[in-house]
């Protein structure tokens, strides 16, 4: 009798302990890849080493085949790419999955907030720009400032915002110079209304018609000394039981909806001028930032196990609250100008720290470590938690004091 197993499509940065927690529950792992090769800054996140079998996609008809021949039971995002070809493949196999018609909205950030503003779900206002088009020929409809975004892009690359025509121009530019991955089907670019205040990140376990559970909420404390509005300094947990996190709450489950989510762990980001959320984008896969081993040293719960128990129908949630116990912090460590990483000083001191979880080291000793301009060109993140959120705010502020290269 074949084993059954599970598929994840492009396992990066958190998606690969896929291969871990799937063996765990007693299933085979099978890592399918779309490309042979990568852009280099997402090569350096890719790691298919816990999974028993990788599979290069060649058509959706063999790999339909491949997966039934392998008893797939469930398959499962493990990156932003490829997250449409999912739903195709969930269908095809009569396994569970979100609606096919409406993939293309779950992963366009343009015609994702077309379907809110659809749906009567409040948005910041937005417009999309025509790829290739002199830039010299836009100018924004909804006014400055603005955030200028390609409508596929991941870990902030190309994010701008711009105050002028000038830097508007040349954001459009830098859009259209990066690797087509990161740039999406539909043609555009994304110019959407900037909103001032802070960011936020809230991670949903949508477990099937209208059941919905709140996982995690998250402070995104950024660095604007660069002048881009993706670079990070710290993400904070807040609490999930207060007023504010049921209102988001509630806004979140009606992202969720209008998009036709109704099964998988995901999150949005979005901000909250006068407390009112508004959303940035839908990530229609766990969180990043390593936040699901984050979630489970604070409440026990393990996203990915439970995310493939939703994928089969078998979830675990929802029979009581989710309780954090303890608080977490990622430290995102910021270089301010390109040089080599020779070595990594304080180390020994930071992981000496009783909240002191982990640590990422994102430039290869001896590489050079860009300039950080957006989230993924940190140069490595520290994952701290603890029981008292004071201890734990001493702690990064000691991270961000001892580490360097």
């Amino acid at each position: 009798m074949t084993m059954p197993s599970v598929a994840v499509l492009n396992p990066t940065s958190s998606g690969k302990d896929y291969g871990i927690e799937g063996r765990r529950l007693g299933l085979r792992t099978i890592a399918l890849m779309t490309q042979e090769v990568w852009p280099e800054r997402l090569q350096r996140f890719m790691n298919t080493d816990s999974f028993d079998v990788v599979h290069q996609l060649a058509g959706i008809d063999d790999t339909v085949a491949f997966l039934r021949a392998h008893g797939v039971v469930a398959v499962l995002p493990g990156s932003p790419f490829g997250l449409d070809l999912i739903d195709r493949l969930c269908a095809a196999l009569g396994l569970l999955g979100n609606a096919v018609a409406s993939s293309a909205a779950r992963v366009d950030k343009w015609l994702m907030k077309q379907r809110l503003v659809e749906r009567g779900v409040p948005c910041p206002r937005f417009q999309a720009v025509a790829r290739g088009m002199s830039s010299a020929q836009v100018e924004p409809d909804i006014g400055f400032p603005v955030i200028v975004k390609p409508c596929e892009g991941a870990g902030g690359i190309a994010v701008r915002m711009c105050q002028t025509s000038v830097e508007l121009h040349d954001a459009l530019d830098a859009v259209d110079a990066i690797d087509p991955i990161f740039l999406g089907a539909q043609g555009a670019t994304l110019i959407e209304q900037f909103i001032d205040g802070e960011e936020y990140c809230l991670t949903t376990a949508n477990l099937g018609g209208s059941r919905k559970v709140l996982l995690s909420l998250a402070r995104y404390e950024k660095d604007f000394a660069a002048g881009r509005p993706t670079v990070y300094r710290n993400i904070w947990s807040l609490p999930v039981d207060d007023e504010r996190a049921a209102h988001w709450f509630d806004y979140a489950v009606d992202v969720n909806r209008a998009l036709d989510v109704e099964y998988g762990i995901n999150d949005i980001e979005f901000k909250a001028p006068g407390g009112q959320p508004l959303l940035i984008e839908l990530n229609n896969r766990l969180p990043g930032a390593q936040l699901p081993m984050l979630i489970e040293l604070c409440t026990g719960i393990n996203c990915y196990s439970e995310n493939i128990r939703i994928f089969r129908g078998e979830s675990l949630l929802g029979s009581g609250p989710v309780v954090y116990a303890r608080h977490f912090c990622v430290c995102c460590l910021i270089n301010r100008e390109e040089r080599v990483l020779g070595r990594v000083d304080g180390l020994d001191r930071v992981a000496a720290l009783s909240s002191f979880v982990g640590f990422d080291l994102v430039t290869p000793l001896g590489e050079v470590a860009p300039e950080t301009v957006d989230f993924d060109t940190a140069w490595g993140f520290v994952y701290l938690v603890a029981d008292d959120p004071d201890v734990l705010a001493a702690h990064a502020a000691f991270v961000r004091e001892t580490l360097g290269f």
